[in-house]
């Protein structure tokens, strides 16, 4: 029986505590793009997510940009506004809409996982069914002096074995630490996405592969630990502005 492919949630939040901890909690399932607004949205929505989770705090939300968005994305394309409760009246429009649902910050993670299955159907196991709300702070405390040793151990662990990382959580355990503190750490100390950083490093060694081997471009996303050629050809294009067989062409001919 063929392994069911996974679906694509795209997270639009500027806080990164509240974007990394939703991450951890839907990886297993989903495939998670982040983002820290709404800036490219022609670019994002040509990722073809199933879901979208915008936060109400990114910069420059208001009624009319998301309703530019709505627009423009895909009918089957859902979209999770988490709002601020204090806000509700402001955005008391928004909850008729039937094309956006509305959570109500703050959350428990049963809630966010309960619209996200009523919403696309995908059962959501291996979860923590504490009622324990989302991360909401936007800062996290550096109280260890040996932290900056271990996230600079991480990303050269990274930089070693990109081909070979499977989950947050093996990388977590060579430091003896938790998935969620790694990421927050990781994000805190280096202004990036630990996931979007391990992403980027399989980039740079695909464009490397695509320089100076033979390979095609199914072997190079094989190579580099991309199981979903198509998934790693998104991602190379929003990097580098041209996909992987472009990129054949244009340094190959090069070389000859």
């Amino acid at each position: 029986m063929p392994k069911r492919k996974k679906r694509k949630i795209l997270i639009v939040c500027e806080n990164w505590g509240l974007r990394e901890t939703i991450s951890l909690l839907l990886e297993k399932e989903f495939k998670i793009l982040t983002y820290s607004s709404l800036g490219d949205s022609a670019r994002m929505l040509n990722l073809k997510p199933d879901l979208i989770i915008i936060d109400d705090d990114i910069p420059g939300f208001n009624i009319s940009s998301l309703n530019k968005f709505n627009s423009i994305k895909s009918d089957k394309t859902h979209i999770v506004l988490f709002i601020d409760f204090i806000q509700a009246e402001k955005y008391k429009d928004l909850y008729n809409m039937e094309s956006i649902e509305i959570i109500e910050k703050p959350f428990s993670n049963d809630i966010l996982i309960e619209k996200i299955e009523s919403l696309i159907g995908n059962k959501i196991t291996g979860r923590d069914k504490s009622e324990e709300l989302i991360v909401l702070e936007n800062e996290i405390e550096i109280d260890d002096d040996s932290i900056p040793a271990k996230m600079e151990f991480i990303k050269l662990y990274i930089r070693e074995n990109y081909d070979t990382i499977s989950t947050i959580r093996a990388i977590s355990e060579k430091v003896n630490m938790s998935p969620r503190r790694l990421v927050l750490y990781f994000a805190k100390l280096y202004n990036q996405d630990i996931k979007n950083y391990i992403n980027d490093v399989k980039l740079e060694k695909m464009i490397q592969f695509i320089q100076f081997s033979n390979m095609d471009v199914h072997e190079i996303c094989l190579r580099v630990g991309f199981k979903d050629k198509q998934y790693a050809c998104e991602l190379f294009k929003i990097k580098y502005g041209f996909n992987p067989y472009e990129g054949i062409k244009k340094f190959r001919k090069k070389i000859k």
